[in-house]
């Protein structure tokens, strides 16, 4: 618990991140505080998504919250992410759903501009880039 508190969480966000993940209190104090940071400090969530999403906590860095991470930013970057081009999905959103469902969502969106894709496709890991692949080819048939 102190983990948490230590790094902003409220006692009431814990009690509710332990109710809809009761696992979360068995990460270490380097995940949770690795993968909090850079969702919060990095990416720019809102602490309170993070609390609201504790699933989170327990994905991969390397193969899931930084490559999405990534395709969120380039999006935001290129002005294409929610109203406005620059509002953040929520945590859920872009973490808490099948690759499939995300390629769909934030990359196949945008397969009429096939530079863009190519960037995006080039920022996800082979796996998520080979799913995509054969998700185009099928949209082209």
């Amino acid at each position: 618990m102190e983990t948490f508190l230590g790094l902003g969480f409220t006692r009431d966000e814990f009690t509710m991140m332990v109710k809809r993940r009761p696992s979360c209190i068995g990460f270490s104090e380097e995940t949770v505080k690795k993968k909090t940071e850079f969702l919060v400090k990095k990416m720019n969530w809102p602490l309170k998504s993070v609390a609201s999403h504790p699933p989170v906590l327990g994905y991969s860095m390397e193969k899931r919250i930084v490559p999405r991470s990534n395709v969120i930013k380039a999006l935001k970057s290129n002005g294409l992410l929610g109203k406005g081009g620059s509002e953040l999905p929520s945590v859920s959103r872009a973490f808490g759903i099948i690759d499939e469902a995300f390629l769909n969502k934030y990359v196949k969106d945008h397969d009429d501009d096939k530079e863009l894709v190519a960037e995006l496709m080039a920022i996800l890991p082979a796996i998520v880039s080979h799913r995509l692949a054969i998700l185009l080819k099928g949209s082209v048939s």
